[in-house]
């Protein structure tokens, strides 16, 4: 059975080479999409943030870098990791398994209202 598999990589920095799962469900045939933060290292040294962005990895996988809030203040948002439109997106996608990697994003609410 051929499922549609999310991956939220929301807590921490995302590199795309270091994801094996993802490539792994990709590879078996499932359709697969991967939701991440805009935090990166940059020139695979120095931790920082890249403009939100879709694009295609290498594995074929599509991956959105959604942004943060802009209610409060930016080091507060980093820190507590909220993603103002992580429900629509996850409702998009319309996933049938959601692979968390790591929970320490506030977000997470948005995938309990999604699961609900």
């Amino acid at each position: 059975m051929i499922m549609k598999i999310l991956h939220l990589c929301l807590a921490a920095f995302y590199v795309d080479q270091e994801n094996l799962l993802p490539k792994m469900h990709a590879k078996t045939g499932h359709n697969v999409k991967i939701i991440a933060s805009t935090e990166k290292y940059i020139d695979k040294k120095v931790l920082g943030y890249v403009a939100p962005s879709e694009y295609v990895n290498a594995d074929g996988i599509p991956v959105k870098r959604i942004p943060y809030s802009k209610l409060f203040p930016k080091k507060l948002v980093h820190k507590l990791r909220l993603y103002p439109r992580l429900y629509k997106e996850i409702a998009a996608f319309s996933p049938d398994f959601i692979f968390i990697h790591d929970v320490q994003f506030l977000s997470i609410l948005s995938v309990k209202k999604y699961l609900k």
